[in-house]
């Protein structure tokens, strides 16, 4: 298996966990997983995103999750005036 496969199936498996609400130990018990790639995996693809991690949709989503560096999450309606709020605090300078 490829490592861009590899990180494909964990970008998956980690938006399956967030938007299926589950905490990390539950969704790892009930798929066979290990909380230690778990949380390697999400540690490593938040990296590379430099800050967020890809979550993608797994169905239709009420709620966009972003995920900080430091393993905070901010749940967003997916209502036009919501996410035009988060995008401008995003861009905003910071001292």
């Amino acid at each position: 298996m490829s490592n861009g496969s590899a990180a494909e199936k964990w970008r998956r498996r980690i938006a399956e966990q967030v938007h299926g609400g589950q905490s990390i130990q539950a969704y790892c018990k009930q798929h066979g997983l290990a909380n230690a790639s778990f949380h390697y995996w999400k540690r490593r693809l938040r990296e590379e995103a430099k800050g967020f991690v890809p979550v993608g949709v797994v169905a239709a989503p009420s709620t966009l999750a972003l995920e900080g560096p430091n393993g905070w999450t901010l749940r967003v309606p997916c209502e036009e005036p919501a996410l035009r709020l988060v995008l401008r605090l995003l861009g905003e300078r910071r001292c």
